[in-house]
Order: structure tokens, then sequence, then C-alpha cells
């Protein structure tokens, strides 16, 4: 388990944004994901995503083992909140912003950004184009 504020810690996240000296941050545990995918059901509901897309992943390892002792790792990909958002640099229409209340980074409800220049600038998968889009392909 990390720490916030370890030095382990500062190293695995993303440069996040710090507001009224709170550092958000997600910390996914996985030695604890056994894939089931809830996470991406309960994020797609708050945050009123369509069906079909996400705004994250869980990503299975190749098997670990031989049968009948096959085991896999989970991994989670998602946006990172950077504080120097490279998405939110290159959207010309303004879709993606910065909230500057919160630090989080997030896409305009009802706007277009489908424009392949921000599927190339953001390093993980897990952005939401609301054209129904996702980085990465």
């Amino acid at each position: 388990m990390l720490a916030a504020g370890s030095t382990l810690t500062e190293k695995l996240l993303a440069h996040t944004m710090n507001v009224n000296g709170i550092r958000y941050g997600m910390i996914h545990d996985e030695s604890r994901c056994i894939g089931c995918t809830a996470c991406i059901d309960a994020c797609r509901e708050v945050n009123q995503v369509p069906v079909g897309v996400s705004r994250l992943e869980i990503i299975r390892s190749e098997p670990i083992g031989q049968f009948p002792d096959v085991k896999y790792r989970f991994f989670r990909h998602s946006c990172q909140h950077c504080d120097d958002a490279p998405c939110v640099h290159v959207c010309p229409t303004g879709a993606s912003f910065i909230d500057a209340a919160s630090g989080i980074v997030d896409v305009k409800p009802g706007s277009l950004c489908r424009l392949p220049i921000l599927h190339r600038c953001v390093p993980l998968p897990g952005t939401l184009y609301s054209s129904g889009e996702q980085n990465g392909g």
C-alpha cells in the first residue's frame, strides 16, 4: 500500500494539481483487483458516459502459471488529471479543460471533440470524447 506523500507515491503519480493544499489523485490497489470491471460501470453511471465507451480501462495481464493454476494481474488505465494536461493545451475547441476548483481534467458535456491531435497527445487511454470516441484508437 502506498501512503500519500511518500517518495514512491510521488514517483508513480502523474503531476497532479494541488488545490488549497490538497493534492488530488487516484490510487488503484492492483493487488486487490479481480478484473470485475464494476469500477467501469460505476464511473459510466456517475459521469453519464454512453454505453460502449469508458473513461477508464482495466487491462488483464498475460496468463501467469500453468493450467489449472492460471492467474492474472489487472492494471487500471485512466486519466491522470495532470496539472499540465497536454489534452487541454492542444484542444482548439476548448472542450478539454481543467476545473479551477478541483483540478480535475474533464471534457465539456455536449462538445464534439473528434480531433486526432488529442488522441496522439494523451499519454494513457481513458479520456472520453463526448462524440463517443476514446483516445488511443
